[in-house]
């Protein structure tokens, strides 16, 4: 019995392997049909368990199968994987754990420079309390002792105003990371994620109450910007400073930008006032590195207030609650970013109506502040009467009277509607895709001041009509003296561009379109050629024009030797540097290049004609009753502003042909 036992044992294991070997194939899933259950072939994935609990000696184990022969159920059931997928598998867990560990390593050592960095500040600024020396390079620094922390902005008196640009930012970056490291429990517990644009810092202290306190060193000698050497509009050289106090509050401005537009500085500018105005500060503007040179070979000096400027380590341009704040091109992303849209975008209104705060903001500055210096501001006069007459005044374009009568107060002709076109071309592309690498077409112009010049001839606003005829008198009756039936002028298409080639466009022609000054012309190069006798006969062609519109390259490179010639070329014939030659360079952000220390009195020249031009342009174009432009130019917004808020809202004097976008405020 027992050799039978084994036998039926041996017979049934036979019988596994075989089916086992058989199940390879997806039709025998199942038991075979009429077998024992006790001898049921197992499905595939399952196994003959050595200690089967049917086998009246399960506690046995099966005799080891034979060196020689191949296992009875190989692998339990499971399929040996190949060779080339371990070694796949292996080298994908190779790289991963790599990635993860240079990651972790990468990581934990920029953690460690970022804490460095942030805790340095900490230490340092306490140690400031103790007497210990201040930071050389301007900083956010905390101040006070371990039980009552703050934080305040340390400039040293001795650094040359204004500071880089890089400074200014890297100012603002720390005061944001040290204000949030303060108050973070506070707006955690009050709900707020960031700070409102006039949200109170108490943790900060401004710097004069930081040197009173102690928590700062006094000066030893203040630098002021009105004494000798400073540029400050209205305080240059220390000019009449006798007895007036410095200004509690005050908000300077600085020119200084690597933008070789004119419009962004414009824009800034008129923000800046309506601010500074608004939050009742003094005002100051510094022009000591800006490109286009001294503000007031374009501009009157700005209002001037009746006290004095503050030291220029008190002057910081960050945080916004600050007595004595500083806005330029550096601070534009905290001065007018987020928090400054929240703050004074309307959220009762919707899209361009949201504006109308900002709006006045810089309709303040312009004002105040666009009044064009010297025979400038004469010719504008003179040419807007020329063009619009009596609507064409300084008076009438901020009172906004649009009337259009036959004839104005001293008697002189009245002209006819106008429409003033502004085409920017250049390296200003419009914001509509489907001509976002090109520029719009020019009858795209053409037909929305048709328009507007139709809707005005319809409206109740349209020109006197043509007096009726008297009836025919009686016998012997003269009747009333007859009258010549009234006549309305003509209408008309003013028109400004950077582009001298559109001037002369079919399109314009044919629209009659009039230039809207030509005190001071952008030319093209055959121009050129022409005013000085035929093409130059040196080895490089020095003469570039203006084809195509203004280019930032060619407003950086005016007035400088070509490439390979003069000074370039080791010649000492250039132009002689001027008084700002020995500035700090600037820091190359934008598109500024990095030799702006040194820039002679003939380049300045150059920059200030192109600067000249381009106001003329938006100061004659502004005064006339309804303005045609792309929003995605700078000067499209800034003529918006001279036309006033409802002209704008009502879309009857200014009209944007660049898609359906609408009009905003400084780009941040």
């Amino acid at each position: 019995l027992s050799n039978m036992h084994v036998r039926k044992k041996s017979n049934l294991s036979i019988k596994s392997t075989s089916t086992v070997s058989a199940l390879a194939s997806p039709p025998l899933l199942s038991p075979r049909p009429g077998a024992n259950s006790a001898h049921r072939t197992p499905l595939l994935g399952s196994h003959v368990s050595p200690r089967s609990p049917h086998s009246p000696d399960s506690t046995d184990a099966y005799p080891p199968p034979s060196p020689s022969l191949p296992s009875l159920i190989p692998g339990h059931g499971k399929r040996k994987p190949a060779e080339g997928s371990r070694l796949v598998r292996r080298f994908v867990i190779a790289v991963v754990v790599t990635a993860a560990l240079f990651l972790v390593g990468l990581q934990s050592v920029y953690s460690h420079s970022r804490s460095s960095d942030e805790s340095s500040q900490p230490q340092q600024a306490f140690q400031l309390a103790n007497g210990s020396a201040l930071p050389r390079d301007p900083a956010a620094v905390v101040i006070g002792d371990a039980n009552s922390p703050r934080w305040s902005v340390s400039i040293s008196p001795s650094l040359t105003f204004p500071l880089q640009v890089s400074n200014y930012r890297r100012i603002c970056e720390q005061s944001g990371d040290i204000g949030h490291q303060f108050s973070e429990s506070h707006h955690r517990i009050l709900g707020k994620r960031h700070r409102g644009y006039y949200d109170q810092d108490p943790n900060y202290v401004d710097v004069a109450e930081a040197v009173r306190r102690g928590y700062l060193p006094a000066a030893e000698q203040q630098s002021r910007l009105f004494e000798e050497g400073g540029n400050v509009i209205g305080f240059e050289d220390g000019a009449a400073v006798e007895g007036m106090p410095v200004c509690e509050r005050s908000l300077t401005y600085v020119m200084e930008t690597s933008d070789a537009g004119f419009g962004s500085t414009l824009m800034g500018l008129w923000s800046a006032y309506g601010l500074a105005e608004k939050e009742e500060r003094a005002f100051f503007v510094d022009d000591t590195r800006w490109a286009y040179g001294k503000y007031t070979s374009y501009f009157v000096p700005p209002p001037k207030p009746t006290c004095l400027p503050p030291p220029t380590n008190h002057i910081v341009p960050c945080p916004h609650q600050a007595d004595h704040l500083l806005v330029s091109s550096a601070t534009v992303r905290w001065t007018w970013g987020h928090a400054f849209t929240e703050e004074f975008e309307d959220p009762k209104q919707r899209e361009l109506g949201r504006q109308h705060n900002i709006f006045a903001l810089l309709r303040r500055g312009y004002e105040d502040l666009f009044v064009l210096a010297g025979e400038d501001g004469s010719y504008v006069e003179q040419r807007a009467r020329a063009l619009y007459g009596s609507r064409g005044s300084r008076e009438a374009n901020l009172d906004g009277r649009r009337d259009t009568g036959t004839s104005d107060g001293d008697g002189s002709e009245e002209k006819g509607w106008a429409v003033g076109v502004h085409v920017r071309h250049g390296d200003r592309h419009p914001m509509e895709y489907q001509y976002s690498r090109d520029y719009l077409p020019l009858m795209r112009y053409i037909d929305a001041a048709d328009a507007l010049l139709t809707e005005y001839l319809n409206s109740t606003h349209s020109p006197t009509p043509a007096a009726p005829a008297s009836p025919p008198a009686a016998d012997g009756d003269t009747g009333p003296e007859q009258s010549e039936p009234t006549t309305s002028p003509l209408p008309q298409f003013i028109l400004a561009s950077d582009d001298p080639d559109v001037y002369t466009a079919p399109e314009m022609e044919a629209a009659s379109a009039k230039r809207a000054q030509d005190r001071i012309k952008l030319a093209t190069k055959a121009e050129l050629e022409a005013a000085q006798g035929g093409k130059s006969s040196g080895p490089v062609d020095e003469i570039a024009g203006w084809e195509g519109g203004f280019f930032r390259d060619v407003f950086w490179s005016l007035g400088r030797p070509a490439p390979g010639v003069g000074e370039r070329n080791g010649g000492g014939n250039g132009p002689k540097p001027t008084a700002r030659s020995g500035k700090a360079k600037r820091d190359g952000v934008g598109n500024a290049p990095a030799n702006e220390e040194d820039v002679p009195e003939a380049v300045l020249a150059l920059r200030e004609l192109v600067g000249r031009a381009y106001l003329l342009d938006l100061a004659v174009l502004g005064r006339a009753d309804a303005v045609v432009c792309a929003v995605s130019a700078t000067a499209c917004r800034i003529l918006a502003v001279m036309v006033g808020w409802e002209g704008v809202l009502s879309g009857e004097r200014w009209v944007n042909v660049d898609g359906s976008f609408i009009w905003k405020g400084i780009d941040w």
